[in-house]
């Protein structure tokens, strides 16, 4: 899911509690991956947004994709009820 050139270690925007789910935070874009990757196996059109909303974040590294990244993360475990 990922090379040696992305940033996975980037802060998402801010942090993300969950509540449900796996329970935990996730901060970072390394979290978050790998959250839809133990997580998710069967994906809908938001949660593969997410993910490309994601690994653009960890490509550019730029603070407006891992806002974007973020966002659209959240709304995903939202709808899951995990947040």
């Amino acid at each position: 899911m990922g090379s040696p050139s992305m940033n996975w270690g980037k802060a998402l925007a801010h942090p993300l509690e969950l509540t449900g789910g796996p329970g935990g935070t996730l901060a970072t874009l390394r979290c978050a991956r790998n959250l839809f990757a133990d997580h998710f196996a069967t994906r809908s059109r938001p949660e593969l947004m997410a993910i490309e909303r994601l690994r653009r974040a960890a490509a550019t590294g730029r603070v407006s994709d891992i806002n974007v990244a973020t966002e659209q993360i959240e709304n995903v475990l939202r709808a899951r009820g995990w947040m």
